[in-house]
């Protein structure tokens, strides 16, 4: 009887969000335990995150954006930087908790059935997807990245 072998690589290969969160805790000195903790979850559930057994929740993004600056572009889809402004050191980060965070109420509202109802989380991520392809021009703007005006 043949057993089935644990591959580290192919599981990151399958999972490579969880590749690429592994590398964030690396690059800040992180434990898992430091890890979860910055992000507001367990270590368990970070563990699992960062092996691909767990996709990323929508607060878990939120934090690792707004805490550690990891740029979303890179964390999704492996393109640019890893960081959204590269001067973030480990000594510089102000870690809160996610009760710190407040939003409008119906985004609190999303939020939660995103936790709870993974179609909801899945619908919300394909259609940002369809909305950044549609709106590239408008979105590069905003961030004052447009290149067909020179500015930056």
């Amino acid at each position: 009887m043949r057993t089935k072998r644990r591959n580290k690589t192919s599981l990151l290969s399958r999972a490579p969000i969880a590749g690429r969160l592994h590398l964030v805790r690396k690059h800040f000195g992180f434990s898992q335990d430091q890890m979860a903790q910055s992000l507001g979850c367990s270590r368990e559930t970070y563990g699992k995150n960062e092996r691909g057994y767990y996709m990323l929740t929508i607060d878990t993004v939120a934090a690792l954006y707004e805490k550690l600056g990891v740029s979303m572009e890179w964390l999704l889809f492996n393109r640019g930087p890893m960081l959204r402004d590269n001067g973030i050191k480990k000594s510089e980060l102000k870690l809160e908790t996610q009760a710190d965070m407040s939003f409008p109420d119906e985004l609190n509202e999303m939020i939660g059935m995103m936790k709870n109802v993974p179609f909801l989380r899945y619908a919300v991520m394909g259609y940002y997807q369809k909305f950044k392809l549609e709106n590239k021009h408008t979105i590069l703007q905003a961030l004052g990245q447009d290149k067909t005006t020179g500015n930056v």
